[in-house]
């Protein structure tokens, strides 16, 4: 960089330095060139406090490498424009996080827990929490946080032992989004995120160690989401999922539940083990609904389904796919399959549900499961019936 000086004048200047132009040490190499042409180089420490911009404040400069929150006596809690000044204020270690790829790392000390305020608009690809702090990353109910990647995988990762509220929305920028909870202490370790969560990307949802993962807000990627609990575990999504998803998966022997109302999207949802607890009206997918060997659909509610929806239900060595259907609860489907094979219209259910179809294999509780083909299909069988009928009077 340059920096112009007139005579013997001193002049005060902003350094224009992006973190990536700093050595190992802090410092960056500038050239000073007077009025008469000679120049001198020096090499100086330098704050990176933001990018001046010709006819524009100053504002934070982008970076596409890991930056650490750093807190002092001055405190813990700042904003997230903030870089670390000590004695001055708390913030990020080098630069503001605020790039594809940048990577912002919360305390890596024991016990500081602050909170953050998103007061800018900021773009990063991993989130990253791994010591023992109570962490809460605020909204300003304006800015937005972006996760962008160059090899389309983004993350929030809470490994620590302690708990994380992420408040913002989230906006996916074509990078698949992986939130997990691991490691921890205990079970009331908790990741959660009360912001909406937009754009284009894949939604990943893991608890692979012990704690909780509650999504409080809208849930609507233009994309799938899958979650993976294990033994033990709970992964709450309590927000309405949107149209813009395009199906639900669930793998590990953890629990699923579905609390929020109204869900309105349309694709699949696949039960593919473990336990998925749905608890409001219209909890699923208005789509089909299959449920794997070994894997239950656990129906607190009643009318969870679409009303074309198909359930299918699985068996494989002699372990059955289970639907447990709560006391008081009646559910209605299009259709019902056991391993590919259509049942009769009618009541299902469990013995003693008073079901006019009991199988105690696939189902357990008292509540009913309704088997109402669509009219559509109704009327294609009539057609069909009526059809050969006529087939037979004209022999």
């Amino acid at each position: 960089m340059n920096i112009y000086a007139v005579g013997q004048l001193a002049v005060s200047f902003v350094l224009r330095a992006a973190p990536s132009r700093l050595d190992e040490r802090g410092r960056v190499r500038v050239r000073a060139r007077r009025t008469d042409g000679k120049e001198r180089g020096t090499t100086m420490k330098a704050t990176v406090i933001g990018c001046l911009l010709i006819g524009a404040s100053i504002v934070p400069c982008p970076m596409a490498r890991a930056a650490t929150w750093i807190s002092d006596t001055t405190g813990t809690n700042g904003n997230w424009s903030s870089v670390y000044s000590p004695g001055v204020q708390p913030g990020w270690s080098n630069a503001v996080p605020n790039a594809q790829d940048a990577v912002a790392n919360m305390p890596t000390v024991d016990n500081q827990n602050p909170t953050i305020l998103l007061d800018m608009n900021a773009t990063i690809s991993a989130l990253v929490a791994v010591k023992r702090t109570t962490l809460v990353l605020n909204s300003d109910g304006t800015h937005v946080l972006t996760f962008s990647s160059s090899n389309g995988q983004a993350s929030i990762t809470n490994s620590n032992r302690g708990s994380f509220t992420i408040n913002p929305d989230i906006v996916l920028a074509g990078a698949s989004l992986t939130i997990n909870r691991s490691g921890g202490e205990n079970t009331g370790r908790l990741i959660t995120v009360n912001g909406s969560i937009s754009g284009t990307g894949d939604l990943v949802l893991a608890v692979s160690g012990l704690g909780a993962m509650t999504l409080g807000g809208l849930v609507n990627p233009t994309g799938a989401i899958s979650n993976n609990t294990v033994t033990g575990m709970v992964t709450t999504i309590s927000g309405t999922i949107g149209s813009n998803v395009a199906s639900i998966s669930k793998a590990g022997a953890g629990l699923l539940i579905l609390s929020g109302s109204n869900n309105a999207f349309s694709g699949a949802t696949s039960l593919d083990a473990g336990t998925t607890r749905v608890t409001r009206v219209s909890g699923l997918s208005t789509g089909n609904v299959s449920v794997a060997s070994g894997a239950t659909l656990d129906i607190r509610t009643n009318d969870i389904f679409g009303a074309a929806a198909r359930l299918s239900l699985a068996e494989s060595g002699g372990v059955y796919a289970r639907v447990s259907l709560a006391a008081g609860t009646s559910n209605t489907v299009a259709e019902l399959d056991f391993n590919g094979l259509a049942q009769s219209p009618g009541t299902w259910g469990a013995s003693g549900s008073g079901a006019l179809h009991t199988d105690d294999n696939y189902f357990s509780g008292t509540g009913l499961l309704n088997v109402i083909p669509e009219p559509s299909a109704l009327g294609l069988a009539a057609a069909g019936l009526v059809t050969l009928l006529s087939r037979r009077r004209r022999r």
